[in-house]
């Protein structure tokens, strides 16, 4: 089974863990590193320097702001805000009413007043912040629990912790060594979906990087444009959540997905709405259907006034069934109403909506004898107050012999279009049929829309001609007239690479189509799209990486040379390509950072880690750790007081184990 077409998910799947910022506590320092300085007594914490000013309080405007990866605080006069700036969607600003106006004291954040000093202090281990009361029996800050955070006390200091996960912004501050935010393919995305607002897309996913299966999302403009480099966190785990749907209805996006509630594969349906500029509004997820047996696979599309989601439910029987939402993110159907009756498996929704009524059409299971069965196309309208107009079904396939499984559908104004994939001659090829907005199936049978074998698994409208789009390890798309003339009997060849692209979608801007497909194996896995004409020309024939990630940094460690300082650092992934590798920037001793495009130290494609530096009284020597599959060994390079690098050298080998 693939995308949606997954009905047991055997196990939270846990391919890596992303760091988790965990807050409080004392300051963190990962360790020492030495500079010397003129008189040669070591005197320079390079991670202690980074700490102190990158979290050092800044004025704007008539308010104070302190910035984390992961966190801001914002001071004016009578308040502290709290905001957490990624991961857990329901981490809400708070506001904590503090006594007097601020001002910014050795770098911190100080409150005075007749009642007493309240002192805030940022760094990356979370914000803190301690009072000195002139009234012991009246503290100016209440212990309470903060929504998003955790505070507690400890040694009479309260500890704000934001519980947030993923490292995918920047601190910003007076002094940063590294003033780029370099961004790298993110691994471990799945099964994306896609819609259009009028402005740009929205494309969401399956994200793996925080160790259980959330849904990520980032905005693309219709000139291929990635607008949301670090993505956007829809849903929060540890629960993994699955298959994503979105749809668009004039406003705002709606987004569902599948998510594991806990149990014996027991899933509900969840969505969430996001504002054309990515503002995630219900933080703590809309609650569709919470029934204890299995909901999956939802689908979702926008009629005059409200969404309907469809999915697969196992609740009495296996049926498909579906839920109106309000734009306003009201649930008109709670645990929602069948769509489907009987005892046959019905799977693999899909709806769309022509101005009157939504048709969803579906899988289902036929036994043809006692020793065979094979499955067929159905559908049903569904008017907007939730009534199945077509209780029994309407019969797209028309009994043919084989499978025909996974249907599309999308409308053209005048007519749907169904599209399947189909097995009556091979496994699998592609079929389509027209349906009237009456249910009157006029292609009885289906026509062929390719014989390649395929997976189905986009269709989109244009307004003059259909899209669709389907992998058999590359991309592949084809038009389809409104009247059912194929025009692309080969198919558009729109993405191929050395792995296999996987489980594309479509959406169109009015100008082109933007198809988004996932490339790589399960393990690997990228989000990648592609702009292609109406005429079914390729724009971005490399493709678009959709979903990045930011380079972690550290390991820290600084030498003087009489005048300025080289502080350098491993930045990447140690473990997977690309690899970590070793940068520096020189820092004069008043603290000016003379290299705001770092210098890069290391050539080696290898991985990089666990730099150290020293001063020659001519150049410095950069050392660190590096290797690969057959070699682990001490590297090294000199690096001139100028900043340029010289050549890279092996200085002691491993012999592999």
């Amino acid at each position: 089974m693939h995308g949606k077409r997954r009905f047991t998910i055997s196990g939270l799947r846990s391919i890596f863990t992303c760091t988790i910022l965990s807050f409080g506590g004392s300051f963190f320092i990962p360790r020492m590193a030495g500079a010397q300085a003129p008189d040669g007594k070591a005197s320079f914490n390079a991670s202690e320097v980074v700490e102190r000013a990158s979290h050092h309080p800044r004025m704007e405007g008539d308010r104070i702001v302190i910035q984390d990866k992961a966190y801001e605080a914002e001071f004016s006069e009578g308040k502290a805000v709290l905001k957490t700036r990624v991961g857990r969607p329901d981490s809400e600003a708070e506001v904590i009413p503090v006594s007097g106006r601020p001002e910014v004291r050795d770098g911190k954040v100080v409150y005075s007043s007749w009642e007493g000093e309240t002192e805030f202090e940022g760094s990356r281990m979370g914000l803190k912040y301690k009072e000195r009361s002139l009234m012991p029996n009246y503290p100016l800050l209440r212990n309470r629990r903060f929504r998003g955070g955790s505070p507690w006390m400890r040694d009479s200091t309260f500890h704000f912790s934001p519980r947030i996960g993923g490292t995918v912004e920047t601190t910003s501050g007076e002094f940063l060594l590294d003033t780029n935010i370099v961004y790298t393919k993110a691994a471990e995305t799945e099964f994306p979906a896609i819609a259009f607002d009028g402005r740009n897309y929205m494309v969401v996913w399956e994200d793996y990087r925080s160790g259980y299966s959330h849904i990520c999302g980032a905005r693309v403009s219709p000139g291929g444009v990635l607008l949301d480099t670090a993505g956007i966190p829809i849903s929060s785990p540890p629960r993994g959540q699955y298959n994503p749907s979105i749809a668009f209805d004039g406003v705002n996006y709606l987004v569902v997905w599948d998510d594991y509630v806990g149990g014996h594969d027991d899933y509900n349906i969840y969505g969430t709405r996001v504002t054309p500029g990515g503002a995630v509004l219900d933080s703590n997820a809309i609650s569709i259907t919470t029934d204890p047996k299995r909901q999956e696979n939802p689908a979702v599309t926008f009629g005059k006034d409200t969404y309907l989601v469809v999915w697969y439910d196992e609740s009495n029987g296996l049926e498909i069934y579906g839920a109106r939402v309000t734009p306003a993110g009201r649930v008109l159907d709670p645990n929602g109403f069948p769509i489907t009756t009987g005892s046959r498996f019905h799977f693999g929704p899909a709806v769309a909506f022509d101005q009157r009524n939504f048709f969803v059409v579906w899988g289902e299971l036929h036994n043809k004898s006692p020793n065979s069965s094979n499955t067929e196309i159905y559908g049903a309208r569904v008017n907007q107050n939730g009534v199945v107009i077509d209780t029994s079904g309407i019969a797209i396939t028309n009994n043919q012999p084989y499978e025909q499984e996974y249907p599309k559908v999308a409308f053209d104004g005048t007519n749907y279009l169904v599209a399947w994939e189909d097995a009556r001659y091979r496994y699998c090829d592609t079929y389509g049929a027209r349906v009237t907005p009456s249910g009157v199936v006029l292609d009885t049978g289906g026509f062929a829309i390719t014989t390649i074998p395929n997976c189905l698994n986009g269709l989109s409208f244009d307004g003059r001609n259909y899209l669709a789009v389907w992998f058999n390890g590359d991309i592949y798309g084809t038009r389809i007239t409104p009247t059912g003339v194929v025009l692309d009997t080969l198919g558009i060849h729109i993405a191929k690479g050395p792995d296999n692209q996987w489980f594309p979608v479509a959406a169109f801007d009015g100008r082109n189509y933007l198809v988004v497909w996932q490339d790589g194996g399960n393990t690997a896995a990228l989000e990648y799209c592609s702009r292609v004409t109406p005429l079914g020309q390729v724009l971005d024939t490399s493709g678009i990486a959709i979903c990045l990630a930011a380079n972690g940094q550290g390991s820290p460690s600084a030498a003087f040379d009489g005048r300025n300082y080289l502080v350098v650092w491993q930045e990447g992934a140690e473990g997977n390509p690309p690899y970590a590798g070793i940068y520096g920037a020189r820092v004069s001793a008043g603290g000016v950072v003379l290299d705001p495009v770092r210098i890069k130290i290391s050539l080696s494609p290898s991985a990089e880690s666990s730099p150290d530096v020293a001063f020659d009284g001519r150049n410095y020597l950069v050392v660190w750790q590096g290797g690969d599959s057959s070699y682990t060994g001490v590297r090294g390079a000199r690096v001139s007081p100028g900043g340029g690098a010289r050549h890279c050298q092996l200085l002691y080998l491993n012999n592999p184990l």
